[in-house]
């Protein structure tokens, strides 16, 4: 009589593979989440490039930058209230009826001249991503533009 015999992994073989897989996530999960957030800066840091591009095409028409009394940063996509609505030419960032978040789901903020240290007042700007941690952080992303 012949006996069937079936090959199959021991408990032992199957723990060694578990402990290496598991080593392997170790070293790898910090590696990808380090690329997530590198990622996420990149994509903020785009968007900033395009609101920078739409804060100066805004200011050729109404002859400055938005204030905060025209809505700020909103006056991007939707008609300023005031005298500004006259020269109004947009919305400027293309194709969009809302203001993009940063890739953390924060809003983005605009500081013009008076608020940014040692800057004339309207002749400068700062576009700012408070990060994933918001503004108690200081790890936040900015982009001066003139």
């Amino acid at each position: 009589m012949t006996r069937n015999k079936q090959e199959a992994f021991t408990l032992m073989e199957i723990m060694i593979a578990m402990v290496v897989l598991g080593i392997l996530a170790t070293l790898a999960i910090p590696g990808v989440m380090r690329m997530r957030e590198k990622i996420r800066v990149n994509q903020t840091k785009a968007v900033m490039a395009s609101l920078e591009t739409a804060i100066n095409d805004y200011r050729e028409d109404i002859g400055h930058f938005p204030t905060q009394q025209e809505g700020g940063l909103e006056a991007l996509v939707v008609r300023p209230r005031g005298p500004a609505a006259q020269k109004w030419d947009g919305p400027y960032l293309k194709g969009k009826t809302e203001l993009p978040q940063d890739a953390w789901g924060n809003d983005y903020e605009l500081n013009l001249g008076a608020a940014i240290k040692n800057k004339a007042k309207h002749k400068y700007y700062e576009i700012i991503s408070y990060g994933p941690a918001g503004p108690e952080d200081e790890k936040d992303i900015m982009f001066t533009g003139e």
